[in-house]
């Protein structure tokens, strides 16, 4: 998978949850999104039109992996929420079953033409994922909400209008890898 990933990056091109094959960074449809696509299937966000003569459009924010395809589409793809996983962790104390975790960010970016609007869509947007994450924390059976370490998220202030930008972050289970026994995995091959 990471082969995968990495050669995408280096040839400026994301990889989608169809390119990279099944894994982590590459969930179900179940699991997709880490979010309930239901929580916010009706929170239509205005889209930037693109080319003279093009009217105004509404619709959800798309869902990107790891990042946008290039540098442009951070204005052009608006709304969209990314994630990230930033950081990873596999612990086992003598005696326990090992641990896994990832930590996960969500950026949220939506495009208002108007100033008035656009803070309370964004956080609209982010309060849906945000109570669907805690309503529900347990995604496709595999992926959980470390609950006891929260979910936090915070506003880009920086951004200015008509862009909006937020993100989230929390540290959700992994399932676990387990040990092989390296003797028997050198007799069998």
């Amino acid at each position: 998978d990471y082969d995968n990933i990495i050669e995408n990056a280096m040839t400026n091109q994301s990889p989608s949850f169809v390119d990279v094959p099944r894994s982590v960074m590459n969930p179900t449809d179940g699991e997709q999104a880490m979010y309930d696509h239901e929580a916010v299937k009706d929170l239509q966000l205005p889209v930037r039109v693109q080319k003279p003569g093009e009217r105004e459009t509404r619709r959800t924010a798309d869902v990107w992996l790891v990042r946008l395809p290039d540098t442009e589409s951070a204005i052009k793809k608006a709304p969209y929420i990314v994630l990230q996983p930033v950081q990873g962790e596999d612990a086992q104390e003598p005696g326990q079953k090992r641990r896994s975790s990832a930590m996960v960010r969500l950026v949220f970016t939506i495009f208002h033409p108007d100033g008035e609007e656009g803070g309370p869509a964004l956080l609209e947007l982010m309060e849906r994922v945000r109570t669907a994450f805690l309503k529900n924390p347990n995604i496709g059976g595999q992926f959980s909400l470390v609950e006891a370490e929260g979910l936090a998220w915070g506003i880009n202030y920086d951004l200015s209008p008509p862009y909006y930008n937020g993100e989230m972050v929390g540290r959700w289970t992994l399932p676990a890898v387990e040990r092989e026994d390296f003797q028997a995995w050198l007799r069998s091959h």
